[in-house]
């Protein structure tokens, strides 16, 4: 979550070049420099991480976000610009909460790849209940503007949304669709335990 957070603020200082066009050429330079400092932040986060991850797998015991939680994500990411567009269909129910939060995790990663890679996209997020099984899909149109230059440190966004769903027994594309980048996941309604 706290990865999340300043991850968004290394793509708006990033990219507010791009988006203000008064800016000076301090204010720039100002803004790259925050860029910096938060991408570092990342890469120390990354590795507290790396650190703190306990051997036996126990999750943590703090409340997790939930699919109920998306529309409140999704708000908070138009405040910061990005263009989305979200539709829920089939029989909405709560569902097991590892399936919950995969879901919530998918899109907050994959918004979050919107802005650093592809300023100015528009954004589809789509939630489909069926009877066995949770869709989730997540595509954007290609970014407008210049995107972020991207951090040395290798990205750990797509693998951690494979692992997550391959943990729960469902299965992910994520690539390019000739127009954009489009993540599909679908996990079963009854996660198997790991």
């Amino acid at each position: 979550v706290v990865a999340h957070h300043v991850s968004l603020i290394a793509v708006r200082a990033g990219t507010a070049g791009f988006q203000l066009a008064d800016l000076s050429p301090s204010s720039i330079e100002a803004f790259d420099e925050i860029a910096v400092e938060a991408r570092t932040a990342l890469d120390e986060l990354r590795a507290i991480l790396g650190v703190l991850r306990a051997p036996d797998g126990v999750a943590s015991q703090s409340p997790q976000p939930t699919a109920a939680d998306l529309p409140a994500l999704v708000e908070r990411m138009r405040l910061r610009g990005v263009d989305i567009v979200m539709e829920t269909t089939g029989d909405q129910r709560p569902l097991a909460v590892g399936v919950e939060h995969c879901c919530y995790r998918l899109v907050q990663e994959a918004l979050t790849n919107v802005s650093r890679h592809a300023p100015g996209a528009q954004v589809h997020v789509g939630i489909h209940y069926d009877v066995d099984e949770i869709a989730v899909t997540i595509a954007d149109t290609g970014g407008t503007a210049a995107p972020q230059v991207s951090s040395p440190v290798t990205s750990f966004g797509l693998i951690g949304m494979r692992e997550r769903v391959a943990a729960l027994g469902g299965h992910l594309h994520a690539g390019p669709d000739g127009r954009g980048f489009v993540v599909d996941a679908h996990l079963p309604v009854a996660a198997r335990s790991t």
